[in-house]
């Protein structure tokens, strides 16, 4: 939740607040799905790519690799769901990456020739 949000009575309905992040952050999550669907990067060459042109990547560590991008093509949420443990609620908010996209990566990551998303 952004340090800017500071409504009781908003946090009390609603604990968890999903914002999108900066227009820079949003290029650099798309990129990482064209590079990796459209170019055939690899998750390491990736990486490598970010970590040279001095892109930080989210959390603590602040360097990519091949783990952190494979979550982040793993995740769901850029293509508009929220994923709660194993529960999925569809078209949440406004995607970022399209589901072609997003399933073209999936069956990249897991070896697939194609990934059919199960929905509820």
């Amino acid at each position: 939740i952004p340090k800017d949000i500071n409504n009781d009575e908003l946090l009390a309905f609603n604990p968890h607040i999903l914002v999108p992040g900066s227009p820079q952050e949003i290029e650099i999550v798309r990129l990482i799905f064209d590079l990796f669907v459209s170019h055939n990067y690899t998750v390491t060459e990736i990486s490598n790519l970010l970590n040279a042109q001095g892109i930080k990547a989210p959390n603590k560590s602040k360097i990519w690799n091949s783990k952190k991008i494979k979550s982040l093509m793993s995740s769901p949420v850029y293509i508009g769901s929220n994923q709660y443990g194993a529960c999925v609620k569809h078209n949440v908010f406004p995607p970022l990456i399209d589901r072609s996209t997003f399933c073209a990566a999936q069956a990249k990551i897991y070896g697939k020739e194609k990934f059919v998303p199960v929905t509820t």
